[in-house]
């Protein structure tokens, strides 16, 4: 019986440490649970900072197409109100806007048909007055590798993004990424257009392409918090990569928004080596 006093102390003492580890664990889960969303938080908030920052950056360069196709449009619509678009005066703005602006990759200028002068049929295949098979004035400056500027003729397509787009909208677009299937090594490019109307009256369509291939080459150089990799996004939910030596494309399986995202899924080691001749699913 002289051990009863020293047992139930015993019992008490172990009744009252069961009860607080029983108060203490759920107030540590709950710790610690606080303390894992704070910080996905705070890593999140800083993923969304280093994105906004690559996707401003790629919002001026867009930016910088954009207006230069606009205020072209403008011009030539001006022009052509006052009778002074011409086609010699069209090849040497056409080249002049390329030569002023050292990024550009490419600049160009379809007429409507016989929007300019009235002439088509007699013009077809006319390389002395950069007129297409159809007749219709069609000139191109481009930029090579190298830097040298070449100018040819190609055809409309009424289908493509770059011509319908503007005609059905009256406004600017910007197209999907596509192939363009000049040179040796055709480039990954997305098409600003611009149509240029006189009153209700539309005359042509002029713009400028972005070289995605050399665009998504610079961000594949930024790396988010060390080792995050930042990739542009079509609207159609393609991603644009440059993988060894070559523009490749995949199905981004987190967002369908177009513009920049931040990939934080690994990125497979088996990159394909040739891309389609357009940007489909």
């Amino acid at each position: 019986m002289s051990y009863a006093p020293k047992s139930i102390n015993s019992k008490l003492a172990a009744i009252v440490c069961a009860g607080m580890l029983l108060a203490t664990v759920p107030t540590a889960v709950y710790n610690w649970q606080i303390s894992k969303e704070t910080t996905l938080g705070m890593t999140r908030q800083i993923m969304i900072g280093e994105a906004n920052k690559a996707a401003s950056f790629v919002s001026s360069i867009i930016a910088e197409y954009d207006g230069a196709a606009h205020a072209t449009s403008a011009l030539l619509a001006e022009r052509y109100a006052e009778g002074k678009l011409d086609r010699p005066s069209l090849l040497r703005a056409m080249r002049a806007k390329l030569e002023a602006f050292p990024q550009g990759f490419n600049s160009w200028f379809i007429e409507q048909p016989k929007a300019l002068d009235g002439r088509q049929e007699e013009l077809r295949n006319n390389a002395d007055l950069s007129t297409n098979n159809e007749g219709l004035f069609a000139v191109g400056y481009s930029r090579g590798s190298d830097g040298t500027i070449s100018h040819g003729t190609y055809e409309r397509i009424e289908d493509s993004e770059w011509y319908r787009l503007p005609i059905d909208t009256g406004k600017g677009a910007l197209t999907n990424p596509f192939i363009y299937g000049v040179g040796d090594n055709p480039p990954l490019i997305a098409t600003v257009a611009y149509p240029v109307k006189s009153g209700d009256k539309l005359i042509a369509l002029t713009g400028n392409a972005v070289d995605l291939t050399s665009l998504s080459a610079a961000l594949s150089t930024v790396h988010p918090m060390g080792t995050g990799r930042v990739t542009l996004l079509s609207a159609k939910g393609r991603m644009v990569r440059t993988c060894n030596g070559y523009s490749c494309r995949s199905r981004w399986r987190g967002s369908t928004r177009p513009g920049l995202q931040w990939s934080m899924f690994p990125w497979t080691r088996s990159t394909p080596r040739s891309i389609g001749s357009s940007w489909q699913s």
